[in-house]
């Protein structure tokens, strides 16, 4: 992988102080009693009614919620710590970017249908890991739990089977790119390989010092994270929520035009 041509820190730290207030400024809005309103009269009312009692505006939120936590904690730890992991950076950003492209393809349908069926599956993948992560000591009643979301499908005419069915982020990423909708999907991937330790994305992107080992057959690499690809994984996430987060707004009746299409 080619590395990233320098960018002087004088114009890294600009780009800082342009984007940290604005990461602050959505962190403390998550933290309000009523972060995300939702206008009388607009496409989500008209979706959670027909979705009742499984809100589709809940899906948006929690998954923009999600994403502005881990961002913020990106930035917290790189800019107001002053702490470069060499891993962590990326994969703080691979949760953010996760999290909104997800909260994206639930609600960027035009059809209310399809945004109801798709947050359905969202509550449904969320009833199936539950059920795997508790089932040792706790029964639960995942076949119900199942059973309530196919109903609520069939009732809008949503074949069952489907509302309930499983769903991955790279089918999440792949259905995104089909519909036109932009989608960070080689940075995910990128930040992924951090996250598990995958020896070609720290070898492809991390700065690499070559140091003596006495031995010729052998060469030792110091790995070093830089503030630049950082600030990189920084970018790429806080797109995928402004994305998110203009779709949202858009069909919560709090913006007239949707921006997140490009």
């Amino acid at each position: 992988m080619e590395q990233l041509a320098r960018i002087p820190d004088e114009v890294l730290h600009s780009k800082w102080r342009e984007i940290a207030p604005l990461i602050d400024v959505l962190a403390t809005r998550i933290g309000e009693s009523e972060p995300f309103p939702v206008a009388t009269g607009s496409a989500f009312t008209g979706d959670d009614r027909g979705a009742a009692p499984y809100s589709v505006t809940y899906v948006a939120n929690a998954c923009l919620s999600s994403a502005i936590d881990h961002l913020h904690a990106l930035k917290a730890l790189v800019w107001d710590a002053r702490l470069l992991h060499t891993s962590a950076p990326a994969t703080l950003a691979r949760s953010a970017i996760e999290n909104a492209v997800t909260g994206l393809w639930v609600i960027s349908p035009a059809s209310r249908n399809e945004r109801i069926s798709r947050s359905l599956r969202w509550y449904a993948q969320d009833a199936r890991d539950q059920h795997r992560a508790t089932a040792h000591f706790s029964a639960g009643d995942l076949a119900g739990k199942l059973e309530r979301l196919g109903g609520i499908a069939e009732g809008r005419g949503i074949s069952a089977s489907s509302a309930i069915s499983n769903f991955t982020i790279t089918s999440v990423f792949k259905e995104l790119k089909e519909a036109g909708r932009e989608a960070a999907e080689f940075e995910w991937r990128l930040a992924s390989g951090f996250a598990h330790g995958r020896s070609w994305a720290s070898m492809g992107v991390l700065e690499r010092e070559e140091l003596p080992s006495g031995d010729d057959d052998n060469v030792v690499l110091r790995l070093t994270n830089s503030d630049q690809m950082a600030l990189y994984f920084v970018l790429k996430a806080l797109h995928s929520i402004e994305q998110l987060l203009q779709r949202r707004e858009f069909l919560a009746g709090l913006r007239t035009h949707d921006a997140s299409v490009g």
